[in-house]
């Protein structure tokens, strides 16, 4: 797995986690500032990393594990603030927040099952996800008022 970056004249490469990187199937990334990204890996044995990139180096990563998740969303509300979304091997959509200083738990998101989902925000107050349900087979729009 490699970190592509544009520096205005030319591209240039770097390994993210250089011995790990084929076991990753599903990837998340959401930028901070341009020197900090935030980077979500999803490993074959549903294992999830965070990694961060702080201008000049990544850093060891974290794994956020607990739940076995298939897919992942995140999205950033503020500087400080971001919404990390999972969906599970059931199709439920369970939501965990960086509050700045550290991680809260993971919470269960209401709604039918998924069978996929992204998510945004859209001020620091608000955050959606939208999906499309397993069954029946209809796109859903949730989002939350902080």
């Amino acid at each position: 797995m490699f970190h592509l970056h544009w520096n205005g004249s030319y591209w240039g490469s770097g390994p993210i986690d250089p011995w790990r990187g084929s076991q990753v199937h599903r990837i998340c990334a959401i930028v901070q500032n341009p020197m900090h990204i935030d980077v979500f890996t999803l490993r074959w044995n549903n294992q999830l990393i965070h990694n961060v990139w702080d201008g000049s180096k990544w850093g060891a990563g974290e794994a956020l594990g607990e739940l076995a998740l298939v897919e992942i969303s995140a999205c950033r509300r503020t500087s400080t603030t971001m919404e990390l979304f999972g969906k599970d091997l059931e199709g439920q959509c369970w939501q965990r927040t960086w509050n700045g200083s550290a991680w809260e738990e993971w919470k269960s998101v209401e709604g039918r099952p998924y069978r996929t989902m992204s998510s945004i925000a859209l001020s620091p107050q608000r955050f959606d996800v939208v999906g499309i349900t397993i069954s029946p087979t209809m796109t859903w729009h949730y989002y939350w008022n902080v």
